[in-house]
């Protein structure tokens, strides 16, 4: 039920863009993450703040989040901005500016109090519930214990300094290699620069590696 709401909601903020002709897709990619994404990304920050809220806090702050996102986008236009604040005709930068800016405040405003808010419910969660609730704080707060986890030692540590030290090496390769296409003498020292820091990361994390791996003790 609740994934089929979600899912509608985002198919009628979809519909809601294909109709905006008038904005460039990057700018339709920010508003999208600020107006559509963040919503959803409220309720996962804040759950590690309040733990004890009711079972609804979650997708019930999205859909505050995208009732608000909608409202945004109706109401505080920046033509509503020119003529609320008196300003002169802003810009096209300017304009998808202020419906970026005022998609993020609204929503960590609004998702933020809605969600706190939803605390003072929490007495009124079923006993079972709560209980599930309060053992997964706990246990999201304890260490993991290699022992019981895996059932032994494990060198996790150098293996995987080992994979993103390579992971890193490619990457700085491949931004080394743009800096072949054509483009003005300070783009290509942006990607030479870029690449040789990414390399030199992960040169960084094949050497830390290697000194795990020197200063473990020997098995027998």
């Amino acid at each position: 039920m609740t994934t089929g709401v979600l899912g509608s909601l985002v198919v009628l903020a979809g519909w809601m863009f294909n109709h905006m002709h008038d904005i460039s897709l990057v700018d339709l990619m920010l508003q999208f993450g600020t107006l559509v994404a963040l919503p959803y990304v409220m309720p996962l920050v804040l759950g590690f703040w309040w733990n004890r809220t009711p079972p609804w806090s979650g997708w019930s702050t999205v859909l505050v989040c995208f009732i608000a996102s909608m409202l945004v986008t109706k109401y505080l236009t920046p033509d509503w901005a020119e003529t609320a604040l008196g300003l002169s005709a802003l810009a096209d930068s300017e304009r998808s500016y202020w419906m970026v800016s005022v998609g993020v405040l609204t929503n960590a405003v609004v998702g933020t109090a809605w969600f706190a808010g939803s605390t003072l419910f929490w007495s009124r969660v079923p006993a079972a519930t709560r209980e599930r609730i309060v053992n997964c704080e706990r246990r999201s707060r304890e260490p993991i214990a290699v022992e019981t986890e895996i059932g032994g030692e494990t060198d996790d540590g150098p293996s995987q300094g080992r994979l993103l030290g390579n992971l890193s090496i490619a990457y700085g390769l491949f931004i080394l290699a743009l800096a072949f296409i054509p483009n003005s003498l300070g783009g290509r020292a942006g990607f030479v620069f870029c690449g040789l820091l990414v390399l030199a990361i992960g040169r960084l994390l094949r050497g830390r590696k290697r000194r795990v791996s020197d200063s473990s003790p020997s098995r027998s």
